[in-house]
């Protein structure tokens, strides 16, 4: 009895060493069967923003995301069955994957009352807030490091306010508008947001 069950004990153990062996040894270059991507831009319709609480922070925060994306579809790689499929998964580029099809020509931010004396309420107030890029602070008024597009799908922009208005005692809605190099104009407003 003990012959059988080393014979297909043995067997069971060539079975899986081969398996691991030609999965292991399987380039996942030649496998993979990656479409070729469509659309390697992205454009997106709209404009979204979210805010944090400033009372509790201490600053303002105004998050901006691309919305309404068109041209993007995830890549499927397409298999047929495998007896040793490779054990390195594949790579494949998705649709969008080169990002923003037209860059960021301008953006600018607005409040729906005066903000102090001298900013008023059709006033941009690009000069109080600060963005950054590659881990560098700075005012938006700065061209070096403005934004110039959205490098993927899901990317943030940050827009930073340490200032505060004069009249905290009502809350303000503040408007991002995004120009786009194509000339669309794209434009998003916050709810209400309070100082203190």
């Amino acid at each position: 009895m003990k012959k059988p069950a080393a014979k297909v004990f043995f067997l069971f153990s060539l079975y899986v060493g081969l398996h691991f062996l030609a999965a292991c040894l399987r380039d996942p270059g030649n496998d993979c069967v990656c479409p070729n991507p469509d659309f390697p831009f992205f454009d997106y319709r709209a404009i979204s923003v979210q805010t944090n609480d400033p009372i509790s922070i201490g600053y303002l925060r105004l998050t901006v995301k691309p919305d309404s994306i068109d041209f993007v579809v995830e890549a499927v790689r397409e298999t047929g069955l495998e007896w040793f499929p490779s054990a390195m998964a594949c790579s494949c580029v998705d649709n969008g994957y080169q990002g923003d099809k037209y860059g960021i020509a301008a953006l600018d931010v607005f409040a729906d009352r005066d903000f102090n004396d001298t900013l008023r309420t059709a006033m941009p107030l690009n000069a109080l807030f600060y963005t950054s890029r590659s881990d560098i602070m700075a005012s938006m008024d700065n061209p070096a490091v403005r934004p110039v597009l959205f490098q993927y799908v899901d990317e943030e922009l940050f827009l930073f306010l340490q200032e505060k208005p004069e009249n905290v005692d009502q809350p303000y809605r503040f408007t991002i508008r995004l120009i786009k190099t194509n000339g669309d104009t794209l434009t998003a407003q916050t709810g209400e947001v309070r100082f203190q």
